[in-house]
């Protein structure tokens, strides 16, 4: 970028690095989303003996419901929350993000009558989100992750509760509404996605699971165009 800025001045007659490709390896993401098992299991918790965690589960299960950024999530406490689907001026964009308030929101909204408690920091969240996950049957489940560092490729196993984090919430609520095979474009609404290869680097879903549920609806469709040909001829 300095250089093209010395090009356009004149003060380099061209910018010698152009002819060279540097190649920008992709790395995967080790973050998580949380299955409709460890959701249940989270939302079912009792936590009645510890206020302080019982609040931070809370705040991340609406972060689950509604994909939230963690930065939006003060104007969201903020808004009256009267119909179902409220507009909310993305922090980080600056656009406007709509957030559908799907019922197991509005159950746990309810429960604070619309609006928590003061949030903490995030920080203290992240440390207390972890504790809460370790009591998660679910997320105590070993996985691999792999990174690379200092140009070598690391691999690791680590329980499922050490990658939480908040935006973990945002991931649950776009991988579970691809679970119940909600077009894409129709998440993207939520999520805010400008492209379809940005969002489906986000989700954290099993492909053959997708290819399979391809595979079964096809076939269901071949069922049901069987059945109307049969009708057809049997009149």
């Amino acid at each position: 970028a300095f250089l093209e800025v010395l090009v356009n001045n004149d003060i380099i007659p061209y910018n010698p690095f152009k002819k060279y490709k540097i190649p920008i390896s992709r790395e995967e993401s080790v973050n998580i989303a949380l299955d409709e098992t460890e959701l249940k299991e989270m939302s079912e918790l009792d936590l009645t003996d510890n206020p302080r965690l019982d609040n931070v589960r809370d705040q991340f299960l609406i972060l689950c419901w509604t994909g939230l950024r963690i930065s939006d999530f003060k104007s969201f406490n903020d808004i009256p929350k009267d119909n179902d689907i409220i507009t909310i001026r993305n922090i980080k964009t600056g656009d406007n993000a709509h957030i559908p308030i799907f019922p197991m929101a509005r159950k746990i909204l309810d429960k604070y009558e619309g609006s928590f408690p003061k949030r903490i920091s995030e920080e203290k969240m992240r440390v207390y989100l972890k504790e809460i996950g370790k009591k998660i049957n679910g997320l105590n489940r070993s996985v691999e992750v792999s990174y690379t560092q200092g140009g070598k490729r690391v691999k690791k196993i680590k329980k499922r509760h050490e990658l939480l984090s908040l935006h973990v919430g945002r991931r649950t609520m776009a991988t579970h509404l691809v679970r119940l095979e909600i077009p894409y474009h129709e998440i993207m609404l939520i999520t805010g996605h400008k492209t379809l290869r940005s969002f489906e680097n986000y989700i954290k879903i099993n492909r053959k699971d997708v290819l399979n549920s391809v595979v079964s609806r096809v076939k269901e469709h071949e069922r049901l165009e069987k059945l109307k040909n049969d009708e057809k001829e049997q009149l």
